[in-house]
């Protein structure tokens, strides 16, 4: 777990950088794992870590095998089509959408 943390932040960090925006400015996160199950899920453990807007809107998915992928780009899409920034992830692939 802390070691999946860790990865997730850093690349989010990443992302944020390469898009020059801040984490306050994301306003949903997608969190997709086929690898398990964790207890709050680790977005939840990314708000300690990063400094995450209060009321973001998040989605963890897990249960959905490769299935997941196509589930939260469907909801990324959804989202992004009302003006939020969010950032979706499968595991530790992140993609940022805008």
């Amino acid at each position: 777990m802390e070691n999946a943390e860790g990865l997730s932040a850093s690349a989010i960090d990443n992302y944020l950088e390469r898009a020059g925006l801040a984490p306050s400015e994301i306003n949903a996160l997608i969190f997709v794992s086929s690898m398990g199950i964790a207890t709050p899920a680790i977005d939840a453990h990314l708000f300690n870590v990063m400094g995450l807007r209060p009321d973001i809107k998040r989605l963890p998915l897990w249960g959905l095998g490769c299935a997941g992928d196509a589930a939260g780009l469907a909801r990324a899409f959804d989202l992004a089509r009302t003006g939020l920034t969010l950032i979706i992830t499968q595991t530790f692939d992140f993609q940022l959408f805008k």
